[in-house]
């Protein structure tokens, strides 16, 4: 909605009537690509079209939103096919992603956590990754029926097992309690 609709109605209160509630600003973190992943972006970015597998697997944006969505899965280190398919672009051990989440989780997270993705590939390389390391985590994505994921939400929120939650960006649109227990309570989302 424009703001103009909201004038009449509202108002923006200062920092100091908000109590409560410490702004923090999160430093922005830069991940570079490297490699493969690099040299794919700049292919994608200039001529829409690149091979994956020794040319097995075509990977093409014949419009600008595909190219888009393409320019956003090379990033994450994985690519969509014209099947919609998804293939890893680099090893999930070697994803600089995957790493710096790693260390978000080491050096800065005390509590409950979740990590928001968007693409299912990324989901499943963030988990192995992350159990593997020992961390006990939940999914919720959009492929879940009702009651798997009212079940990953109970063992997030409930669970002193799992600290880690890896929800699929479009799941999270539609409102949940992830708040977690009072004694461990969910204070990052990544």
């Amino acid at each position: 909605f424009p703001v103009t609709i909201w004038e009449p109605i509202s108002y923006i209160a200062e920092d100091k009537y908000v109590r409560g509630f410490k702004k923090i600003y999160e430093p922005m973190r830069r991940i570079n690509l490297s490699g493969r992943p690099l040299e794919l972006y700049k292919k994608m970015q200039d001529e829409l079209v690149f091979q994956i597998g020794g040319g097995e697997i075509d990977i093409s944006a014949p419009i600008v939103l595909t190219q888009y969505l393409r320019l956003q899965q090379i990033s994450s280190g994985i690519a969509g096919d014209v099947d919609g398919m998804q293939h890893n672009l680099v090893d999930p051990a070697d994803n600089p992603r995957i790493r710096v989440v790693k260390e978000i989780i080491e050096s800065e997270c005390q509590n409950k956590v979740i990590i928001v993705c968007r693409f299912r590939l990324s989901i499943k390389n963030l988990y192995e990754e992350l159990t593997k390391e020992g961390y006990k985590c939940a999914v919720i994505n959009g492929q879940m029926k009702g009651d798997q994921l009212e079940e990953m939400k109970r063992q997030f929120n409930y669970s002193d097992d799992v600290n880690i939650l890896i929800a699929q960006e479009s799941v999270l649109n539609f409102g949940h309690t992830l708040c977690a227990k009072d004694e461990k309570p969910c204070d990052t989302i990544s």
